[in-house]
């Protein structure tokens, strides 16, 4: 389904082994966007209107899927920072900031 989607257009492919399957794309851009343990847990307890041990144990959760995945069905490495072009740490950006450069980003890749 990434390979079709990717096929078809422009498209934006949020996770899904996307980095290692369009990983030879020259016209693929790859973004690992990242944020500190604890804000990512705040951000969760926030939209999920949950109790902070429980966004804890989602986020982790969550993180060891990701990392899992990768690894028995690709055999990559999910902190591999060889498989993304950039990374944006949205501790230090908020959301619309990095939002604003990938978008930038493409505009001026076109």
């Amino acid at each position: 389904l990434v390979q079709e989607l990717s096929e078809a257009g422009d498209a934006v492919i949020l996770g899904r082994a996307s980095q290692v399957i369009l990983g030879n794309r020259p016209d693929a851009l790859h973004i690992k966007v990242i944020a500190p343990y604890e804000e990512r847990c705040e951000r969760v307890m926030t939209a999920r209107d949950m109790e902070d041990e429980t966004a804890k144990h989602l986020v982790q959760q969550h993180d060891r899927w990701r990392q899992l995945y990768l690894k028995n069905h690709f055999g990559a490495d999910w902190d591999d920072l060889l498989l993304y072009h950039l990374t944006i740490n949205t501790g230090k950006l908020t959301v619309d900031e990095a939002a604003e450069m990938v978008v930038e980003h493409m505009r001026r890749r076109r």
